[in-house]
């Protein structure tokens, strides 16, 4: 075998070997990998928001830190009590709920019985036996645990901003990096704010439950590429038919969500977060695949940032452009 056949053979076990020992590293240090990552993209969004302060209003340097912190502060306090409200107003509603999906399975069971099929009602009556208020603690409990980790993340953020000297970055890589990220999570904030009213409006107008609720969690689940907008599309659809059954109602009220996330979420967004990060959309399903299996959820809402500071790492290196140009869709030799 020709010698640069062998090499070629070596250097492709030896990135392989490096892309598994790497992934181990990644899911053993996750709980603390995670919490950086997120401090980082934080802080090139308050990054910018300081820069800009700094450009256009003349005022100290500590000063528009703390404006920003605390605005960042302010809207988590306010999101974390907005989701605490629905949790609190779901349990109250809890029976009325339960008794209402037992109402729709046995009207389900009478038409089926029309034609003669017949329904297993089981998983209903367990349904029925369910402590939706134990399982609203443990909700309630998770929420404190982001509490707790979102103030480590406001920490971590504090020192990156503090530490920072000057208000623009000299280094040419890591500015691009910087530039890229922030405007790739500036993009994500206003679209996902477009979903989050466009859902309330909706919801609201037909008076559905939890209207509050299923709109902040658009707002949170719209940062998961691909996957986010079709959980947020679905997610009301079982209280939605609970409360109006299976009518015209119902389904004009899934249809005008959807029609939002085919405009924002299909159409708009891919387009501008394509143009940001230069990224296919076939990266970018790939990399929510691999990211949600080291890191779960939070890997998911990290997937595309992630990738786009990889492929800017390895357009920066000779022998590995002709792999950021596929991560772009481009294919070897072309442009």
């Amino acid at each position: 075998m020709p010698q640069n056949n062998v090499d070629r053979i070596n250097h492709v076990c030896l990135i392989i070997l490096a892309v598994v020992a790497v992934t181990a590293a990644l899911i053993y240090t996750k709980s603390v990998m995670t919490l950086l990552i997120f401090s980082f993209f934080l802080y090139t969004v308050l990054a910018t928001g300081i820069g800009f302060i700094d450009r256009y209003v003349k005022i100290q340097r500590w000063v528009s830190v703390t404006l920003m912190m605390f605005l960042m502060f302010l809207l988590s306090v306010v999101f974390i009590s907005m989701m605490t409200n629905s949790i609190e107003e779901f349990v109250r509603g809890a029976k009325e709920y339960q008794s209402k999906f037992l109402e729709f399975v046995h009207w389900i069971e009478l038409q089926a019985s029309i034609f003669g099929v017949t329904i297993d009602t089981s998983i209903a009556q367990k349904f029925s036996r369910l402590h939706l208020f134990s399982y609203a603690q443990g909700l309630t409990a998770s929420i404190f645990t982001i509490i707790g980790k979102t103030f480590v993340v406001f920490i971590m953020t504090m020192f990156m901003i503090l530490g920072k000297q000057k208000a623009e970055i000299q280094n040419e890589f890591l500015a691009e990096i910087h530039s890229k990220i922030s405007k790739y999570i500036t993009v994500k904030i206003w679209i996902s704010l477009m979903t989050s009213g466009a859902f309330f409006i909706i919801l609201t107008a037909f008076q559905v439950d939890l209207a509050i609720m299923f709109s902040v969690l658009a707002f949170v689940l719209n940062f998961i590429p691909s996957l986010g907008s079709i959980i947020v599309t679905v997610l009301p659809l079982p209280l939605i038919f609970l409360q109006y059954d299976i009518s015209a109602k119902s389904f004009i009220i899934f249809i005008l969500l959807s029609i939002v996330q085919i405009i924002l979420g299909s159409v708009l967004e891919p387009k501008l977060l394509g143009e940001k990060l230069d990224l296919h959309p076939v990266t970018v399903l790939m990399s929510l695949l691999f990211w949600g299996l080291v890191w779960g959820l939070p890997g998911m809402f990290l997937a595309v940032p992630i990738t786009a500071i990889v492929k800017i790492i390895l357009s920066k290196i000779e022998s590995t452009e002709d792999i950021a140009g596929l991560l772009a869709g481009r294919l070897p030799g072309k442009s």
